[in-house]
Order: structure tokens, then sequence, then C-alpha cells
């Protein structure tokens, strides 16, 4: 894959995490020609303005822009994630982006706060609709839906021209308009019931959660309990020994961008220092500062936050773990 269409979107809150998800692109990519296409919400001359600038750094890309004001999603009644309707917008990339998807075989779409690790050559060889990773969302969570399996919309490989062919916009409407299930994460929880048939697995590689990362053996063990969860052993070793896209999430509260105990801190302010040199820090809470200097206390905490929800082996394995360290 020598050329390749990137898709993001953000408002002015999240502008310097995708310029270091964009930077960290150009750098590590190794792609060719690279097209950005950036669904803004709020921006200003000077925000334009400071993404222009990578032109001048690299001369083989071009960027294009659509203001999110200007195609009315709302008028779908699709719930807001976070106030905002953008997250939203990669749902409807084939209204926003109109003709420029006329030469765009593949768009891949990317959250800001993903960081590209090495080359995305390979993503060429993998076929379908629409592909990407398993999600580390409970399974109890999304077999409320009737799914059996669920995938994370941080990273989404479309092939365009499938996309239009099979309808998957209008098929999108059509299950925002017919939906009685209650939506937690709407553009995640809407493309994978809608369009659930079209999806093909990427390995885990190309978009790790923060959490492969953070936990020690025992307990990446027991939070990927797979009675909890649809992420194996091997999803994990591969993706630890060979990532490609680092995503952010999956720790609640705890960003590269407020605390360097997130596992890619330094592969975020890498670039961040480069791009923003004064960028300051986000304040932590009293109560989560203290949570994440210890730990193996904030691993706990993070098994125990839903322990109801744990099988009663994992549950015994963490009280077992709690004892001993107690008696430490």
């Amino acid at each position: 894959m020598t050329k390749l269409d990137i898709l993001y979107t953000s408002d002015r809150k999240y502008l310097d995490t995708m310029l270091v998800s964009m930077y960290s692109l150009l750098k590590e990519s190794d792609i060719e020609y690279v097209r950005f296409h950036v669904i803004t919400s709020g921006f200003n001359q000077e925000d334009y303005n400071r993404i222009e600038k990578l032109k001048r750094l690299y001369d083989n890309i071009d960027i294009h822009y659509y203001n999110l004001d200007n195609y009315h999603i709302e008028r779908y009644n699709i719930p807001c994630f976070k106030e905002s309707q953008l997250p939203n917008a990669r749902l409807f990339f084939q209204d926003i982006l109109g003709s420029n998807l006329l030469d765009i075989d593949k768009l891949l779409y990317l959250d800001c706060d993903t960081i590209v690790v090495s080359s995305l050559r390979e993503m060429s060889k993998y076929e379908g609709s629409i592909l990407a990773c398993k999600d580390t969302m409970k399974k109890r969570y999304f077999s409320s839906f009737g799914l059996k399996n669920y995938y994370n919309s941080g990273v989404l490989l479309f092939d365009v021209q499938a996309w239009i062919k099979n309808n998957c916009q209008e098929r999108i409407i059509n299950f925002v308009k017919n939906s009685k299930f209650h939506l937690k994460y709407p553009d995640q929880d809407i493309i994978n019931c809608a369009l659930i048939d079209e999806y093909r697995e990427l390995p885990l590689s190309y978009n790790v959660p923060s959490t492969i990362f953070v936990y020690g053996n025992i307990f990446r063990t027991l939070y990927f309990d797979s009675g909890i969860r649809n992420i194996t052993k091997t999803d994990i070793k591969q993706a630890r020994e060979n990532p490609k896209i680092l995503h952010c999430y999956g720790i609640p509260n705890v960003r590269p961008w407020n605390t360097n105990f997130h596992p890619y801190y330094d592969e975020y302010m890498k670039y961040m220092e480069q791009i923003n040199p004064d960028f300051s820090m986000e304040e932590l809470d009293q109560m989560m500062k203290f949570k994440v200097s210890h730990p193996s206390l904030y691993e706990l905490y993070l098994l125990l936050k839903n322990k109801d929800k744990l099988p009663h082996k994992t549950l015994t394995k963490v009280k077992k773990i709690m004892t001993d360290f107690n008696q430490k």
C-alpha cells in the first residue's frame, strides 16, 4: 500500500491529540502518499493553520477539510457521545466526503487518540467491506444486542465501493429509525448492530488498547478472562510483540496527556513535544493521582470496579491476590 486516504474527526479540544496521531502516521506508516480527510467542529483559522504546517514538513500529503456544521447529521436523531455529534460523523463519511470518494478505494478512519508505531503497508492484504479489531468490551454488553462479536470503531478500514454497493449508510439510517436499544456508545453500537455481516477482523496489532500493556501477566489473565471478553491470549501476544497502531482507550480517566502512568505516555510525548512545545498536562483529581501512583492497587481497582460481573473463579483469584497483598 503506497497510497492511503485517512479520515479523522476532531474539535478544538482534540486538535493536539489528532496532530500527534497524524505526525506519528507520517513518520512510521511507510506510506508514500497520504491524503488526510478531516471532519472538523468549532475550528478557527489558527487551528487550520496548525494542521497546514504538516505540508511544510512533508511534501507527500494533501489535506481536505469538512465542517460538520454543514451536514446536519443531528437530523438522524442519533444520541450524542459526550455531548457531541462529532463521533457519529464517521458513519456518514459517504455524504460528507461526497465527490472526493470517487478516486478512493480504501479509507482508513482513525480516532484522534491513536498513535501509529509501525508500517501500515500490510493492511492492503486484508479484504472486507469493513475491517476492524475486536473490542475489549464485556460479552455481557454486546450480547444484549444479540451479537456474538463486537468491534472497536477507533480504527476502521472501509472498502469504499463495497460500502456504497451494499447500501451501508442507508442501513445505518434505517437501524437508527427502528432501534429500541439503549446506545451507550452510539457510533460503535450502531455500526456493529447495523453492519455486523460486513465486518472482517483485523489483527489486534492494528488497534492495541492500553489494557494490553498496563497489566502484569496475572492481571491480564484475569482482565481478559474468556468468560468476560473475546480477546484471546494469542491476540494479546501478537499485539504486544508487533504493535502497529496504539489506541489510548481502555483505562478509565487515564490518558497519556494527563499522567505518565499511561503505557503510551512516552510514545505520545515524543510527538507532542514536536507539535506543541507549550503543551501542559491535564490535571488528574487527587484520588486518581493516588491510584496511578500505586500501579498494583490501581490494577486491582480496575478489576474490582465491576466485581459483580466477574466469573466466580476470577473473583476468587482476585480475593486471593488482595489477601496476599494485605499480608505483606
